[in-house]
């Protein structure tokens, strides 16, 4: 798995931005779909993140893929607004219900 830092994502859209902390400085796209222990709320600016890279033939670009928060005492998830180091609690994702053990927005 790779590492990085959100740049940007829209809850209403479900789609945002993860800088790598690897290579060639090209933020990677992430769908709410993608998510994977977290909800799309949880993904502020400056989020920590590890996650995979599929190419997207159709559009001929990399995308993240099982994107999932850091694990604390591995450099995250801290929150960029307190600098709390704890998980906040995740209370929605994009079925609007959220269930204990439920993975991402439980698609496949």
């Amino acid at each position: 798995m790779r590492t990085g830092t959100v740049v940007s994502y829209s809850v209403e859209k479900g789609w945002g931005f993860i800088r790598p902390d690897y290579g060639d400085g090209k933020d990677l796209f992430v769908h709410i779909s993608d998510l994977r222990g977290c909800a799309g709320a949880d993904l502020v600016s400056g989020t920590r993140v590890t996650f995979g890279i599929r190419f997207n033939k159709q559009r001929s670009k990399y995308r993240a893929v099982e994107v999932r928060l850091r694990a604390p005492g591995h450099g995250g998830p801290v929150n960029p607004i307190d600098g709390d180091h704890h998980f906040r609690s995740i209370t929605t994702t994009c079925s609007g219900r959220w269930r204990p053990g439920q993975q991402g927005c439980g698609r496949a």
